[in-house]
């Protein structure tokens, strides 16, 4: 449950008054706050300091109290502007810090540049655990399926990140041509695949064409031509560096595993009410939090300790 809100002034001065020394705030309210417990409390070891991970809905400015990256944004250029990043009293010298979903910010160019923001590595904190849990264990548990059935669908698949990257290339391309745009049907692109039969399959080209038929309209300034080469030269970068990973969305993931878990197991009787959140948080309690992966955080929050 999180904590009743508070006005970021009162909120700024009981960080001054206190002994927190590191305040996390973040943007998402599903699986955020655990995911990032467990990441401060690993990559500060052995000499953990005093932190605290905040909702950034539980804080609110000028009236206005939500979730999500803008308003954690909102706090932060606020934090920024008062000089209130870092603050210090008679005990401890406290930071205030922010941990944000990096999603498609690097391709727009909107990517905040300053030591007190910490960007996910991959997508968003969804795509985290999935990308550094055991994803496969995850799904089989949640199904009550053990290994001898999950294991064949694994070393079929390989990555699940990396395999819906190639399966959704396509799709993948029309959010950021759509983000490239600035075009207004763009969180369309957000959701699961229109343009892959049955979702996952082959890709459907008339119904591809049509989405970009209609993207292109929406361009009225003769640079179509031009921003559809960007984006397919990003692409072909990302792809290239084999770096795909970072581009598929957490919360495409748990419906994709559940579809390899399906089609892999059609004689299997499974559960029809398990959840995306129950597949989630079992991937999470499979992380290891003392991998080499966790030092993407270690080295942000070391800069915002010594800022």
């Amino acid at each position: 449950m999180s904590k009743l809100r508070q006005d970021a002034r009162a909120f700024r001065q009981r960080v001054k008054m206190g002994r927190t020394r590191l305040w996390v705030i973040v943007e998402g309210v599903g699986h955020d706050r655990a995911f990032y417990d467990d990441v401060v409390h690993a990559a500060t070891q052995p000499a953990v300091p005093k932190y605290s991970i905040r909702l950034a809905e539980s804080i609110s400015l000028d009236g206005v109290s939500a979730g999500g990256k803008a308003h954690a944004l909102s706090l932060y250029q606020y934090f920024e502007k008062s000089n209130a990043l870092v603050q210090e009293n008679a005990e401890v010298r406290v930071a205030v810090s922010f941990f944000l979903d990096r999603d498609d910010d690097e391709f727009a160019g909107s990517l905040v540049k300053n030591d007190h923001v910490v960007y996910t590595k991959h997508s968003d904190v969804e795509a985290e655990i999935f990308a550094n849990g055991d994803a496969f264990r995850a799904v089989g548990n949640a199904f009550g399926v053990g290994r001898t059935l999950v294991d064949p669908i694994r070393d079929a698949t390989g990555s699940p990140l990396n395999a819906l990257a190639e399966v959704w290339r396509d799709w993948i391309r029309l959010r950021l041509l759509a983000i490239a745009c600035g075009a207004v049907q763009g969180n369309r692109f957000s959701q699961g695949s229109k343009i892959n039969e049955q979702q996952y399959g082959v890709l459907d080209q008339e119904a591809a064409q049509d989405l970009l038929d209609a993207m292109s309209r929406t361009v009225a300034d003769g640079s179509w031509e031009a921003r559809v080469a960007d984006v397919d030269a990003y692409l072909e970068q990302v792809y290239s560096r084999q770096t795909e990973a970072t581009l598929v969305r957490g919360k495409w993931l748990a419906g994709y595993l559940r579809h390899l878990l399906k089609t892999g197991l059609p004689k299997e009787q499974l559960p029809a009410n398990v959840t995306d959140h129950a597949i989630v948080v079992a991937c999470l309690a499979s992380i290891d939090f003392g991998e080499p992966w966790v030092d993407h955080y270690r080295e942000g929050i070391s800069r915002i300790l010594t800022s």
